[in-house]
């Protein structure tokens, strides 16, 4: 029975369950950014014909016209590689490669497996940028699970049994963490179930750690990335125009005044085979994140549920006459 119990409390552990949550969110997140920004950045170039029609105080040979340009029609949201590269070459004075890599992700050449993983790319520098935010739900747990650990190895200390895992504290408090890790042997529970209070304090510490707070942690890591996650993208986008703006502004005019002559931002382009797969109407962004809610929340009750099953199983096999 015991195996049985901890074969399916790894395959229920709700950190599985949060974990596949947010690499599920993650790719939803990123696939559906590409696929309604694709079209209208695309478009946006096109029916911009050149700096010097913009009549909106920007200089044709300045730094900031192209950097206005690019973070109006969101050109430096989605490509690190482009903008960091494109900022390279016009300080290594190669228009005309430059105008190659421009042409090629902004026109649409590029395949879109290729872009798709330029995509997945930026989500993951967004993902990692999350994880870090939400350390400190994740140091909570910890410190929760410690003094959980700790204040019921003392009470076990303190209780009249003859098993010698917990007949201290520090071997009590190592018992206690091997069996929330699911590594307390299972030939070791005999001498659980032979002591009656032992017993019931073990399935309370198994009850208030593994059940209740690895819930709670779900919870908790889950509404802190859907809160934190928009916001991670904003602050990436501004970090990348930080960089573009630090590093423009120490190109020499005669290199952007050819920079920009290569570019080549009058003339107008076509629309190529390209843009007929990203005319399809796009889904509703909100209503598949409500439907990943509702599985999240439907796997964290399926997991309570089984939790207590498996208890409750359990403690029958100790507690007969109680539990029956």
């Amino acid at each position: 029975m015991w195996v049985q119990a901890s074969s399916a409390s790894v395959l229920l552990n709700p950190l599985y369950t949060l974990v596949i949550f947010m690499v599920a969110m993650n790719a939803f997140h990123g696939w559906e950014e590409l696929r309604s920004k694709w079209g209208r950045k695309m478009v946006g170039v096109i029916r911009y014909e050149s700096i010097e029609a913009r009549g909106d105080g920007q200089a044709a040979g300045s730094p900031m016209g192209l950097i206005h340009f690019v973070s109006e029609y969101g050109l430096s949201n989605h490509y690190d590689a482009l903008t960091l590269d494109l900022a390279r070459q016009i300080i290594g004075c190669n228009p005309r490669l430059g105008l190659t890599v421009l042409q090629k992700n902004v026109v649409g050449a590029l395949e879109p497996a290729q872009e798709l993983c330029r995509r997945c790319i930026d989500s993951a520098a967004a993902f990692v940028l999350v994880c870090r935010r939400v350390l400190p739900e994740l140091g909570l747990f910890l410190l929760a699970l410690a003094f959980l650990i700790v204040t019921f190895a003392s009470s076990i200390s303190a209780l009249e049994h003859s098993s010698g895992d917990f007949g201290n504290i520090p071997q009590g408090a190592l018992s206690l963490l091997e069996i929330g890790l699911g590594m307390y042997p299972t030939s070791l529970y005999e001498s659980v179930e032979a002591e009656p209070m032992l017993m019931v304090a073990v399935s309370c510490f198994i009850v208030i750690a593994i059940i209740f707070l690895l819930s709670l942690i779900v919870a908790q890591l889950n509404g802190a990335y859907m809160a934190v996650y928009t916001n991670m993208l904003g602050y990436a986008r501004l970090n990348r125009g930080k960089v573009i703006y630090q590093t423009v502004a120490h190109v020499s005019s005669n290199h952007w005044s050819r920079f920009l002559a290569g570019l080549s931002l009058d003339q107008r382009l076509e629309f190529n085979e390209a843009y007929s797969q990203y005319n399809k109407p796009f889904t509703n962004k909100q209503d598949l994140e409500k439907q990943l809610l509702v599985v999240l929340l439907f796997l964290i009750v399926f997991q309570l549920v089984v939790s207590i099953l498996f208890a409750v199983a359990w403690l029958s096999t100790f507690f007969p006459v109680v539990v029956g």
